[in-house]
Order: structure tokens, then sequence, then C-alpha cells
């Protein structure tokens, strides 16, 4: 316990508070739905960061150029070309840049291969942004550095299958329906990529307690929790009367659905 004559208290609170502006991470939030940006920039702020937001490139560009940032978290519709991207990267080369893109915008492979750039696919939720700017800054050296060895924002390569009217995009453990994204649990997305994979056939039960539990005795439980996640599959695909997930007793499940795997 600290016990501070009156003179010292302002003074203190006064350090107090620069330490705790230090070890903020200054965010600028340029998206063009402003109640969209408003939600995401009160959940970062509740996370400890600092973010500003802005639903214009010109005032961000303004921005961005007088203050300080860690990292830029840009929606790309707001910007015509990626002239003003590029001009960013010139203007602070430590400060990351994460695109927001459209659901199905294509990256060229030069865009995605710059070093301090990354991208987010809509439809996205705060929570996966803000793992996103936890794990590209949680690994800072003593020196400053802010690489992570093998950090990957986004997939290279995503297989995606058109279930229905579903996609399912099995990398990102995305379940989208008009605009809606489900993100899948890792053992719920596993269980969805075998049964695509093998869609309008039988599946043996052994297949996915090998793959996804790696079965070594404890048969009857893992196989029970098998269960628990189809039917959570179930309610995921619902909404389309052309699906069904069938228990063929005493074999396996089968996928019955048009199933298209697009990449």
């Amino acid at each position: 316990i600290i016990l501070l004559t009156k003179p010292f208290e302002k003074l203190y609170f006064i350090l107090i508070l620069n330490t705790m502006n230090k070890n903020t991470l200054n965010i600028l939030l340029c998206e063009e739905n402003e109640d969209l940006g408003v939600i995401v920039r009160e959940y970062l702020n509740s996370k400890n960061y600092h973010v500003d937001l802005f639903t214009d490139v010109k005032s961000a560009m303004k921005s961005f150029e007088k203050n300080d940032y860690a990292m830029a978290v840009l929606d790309v519709k707001l910007f015509d070309s990626f002239n003003l991207i590029d001009k960013m990267h010139k203007q602070h080369p430590d400060v990351y840049i994460l695109l927001l893109l459209p659901k199905a915008y294509k990256l060229s492979s030069e865009r995605k291969s710059i070093e301090k750039e990354g991208y987010l696919q809509r439809p996205f939720s705060v929570s996966d942004l803000a793992s996103i700017i936890k794990i590209k800054y949680r690994n800072k050296d003593k020196k400053g550095s802010d690489k992570v060895k093998g950090m990957k924002l986004e997939p290279k390569n995503v297989d995606t299958f058109e279930i229905g009217n579903y996609t399912f995009e099995v990398q990102r453990k995305q379940l989208i329906r008009d605009d809606k994204s489900v993100h899948l649990t890792n053992k719920e997305a596993e269980l969805l990529h075998i049964l695509a994979e093998n869609a309008n056939s039988i599946t043996n039960r052994d297949i996915f307690i090998n793959k996804i539990w790696n079965y070594e005795g404890e048969y009857y439980s893992k196989s029970r929790s098998m269960d628990v996640y189809i039917c959570k599959l179930r309610r995921y695909l619902e909404k389309d009367s052309k699906i069904n997930i069938v228990n063929i007793h005493g074999r396996g499940y089968n996928l019955i659905a048009p199933v298209r795997k697009t990449l």
C-alpha cells in the first residue's frame, strides 16, 4: 500500500495514466458502416486498445499522417484503389495494415505477399478481429520487434464447399448463409469437412473417431460426443430443407445434400 500526501496525489495519478497510455495499442479504424464501426471500437476499447474511428478516407488519412498508430484496420470498399494504402505503407512502414474485404473479394497474389499487410474477409466477428490483433502483438521481443514467426492471419488456400444454400469455408471454419456467418469449433469444422468430402455416401463412424478424436480406447464416450456435434451441425444447416445428415444405424453418417467443392 502506498500512502501519498496530497501534493503528490495528482502527480502520482498522472504518472499512472501515462504508463497506461504507453501500454495501450493505438489503432486506426476506417469503416464505412458507422454502426458497425462503433461496435468494433467499443469492443476493442474494452480490451484495452485505443481506437480512432473514421467513416471516410480523407479524415482517416489525415489522422494516420499525424498520429502514432500500431495498426490500421481499413474497409477496402472506401478506397477506389490500393494507391492510398500503398502511400500509408510508405509514410509509416512499421504500421501493420489489416484490410477488411467484402465477401468473395479476391486479392491478387502480389497483394497477399506484402509483409506488413493482412486481410479479414466479411462477415467477421469482433472477437475474430481482437484475436488477430492479440496474436499480432503479443509476441514482441525486447527490442520492440512486432514480427511473429510463422503467423498467418489468413490461410493462403481456403477449401470452399457449396452445401445447398450454405457456403462452408473449411480453413476459416466459417459457415455462411445470406451474408450471416457461424464460426464453427475445430471439431464441428472437421466433422463437416469429412461429411462434405463424402457427401451423398455413407461415412463410417470409425473414420470420424480416428481422424478427429484420435481413437485410443474409450470408443463409446467419444462416439457419444460425436453425436452431440452432429446434432449441432444439423441445427446450423436446418434452414435449408434440401440438407439432411442421416444416421445410418451401426455404420455411420450420410450428408444428403447438393454439394459442390468450389476451391
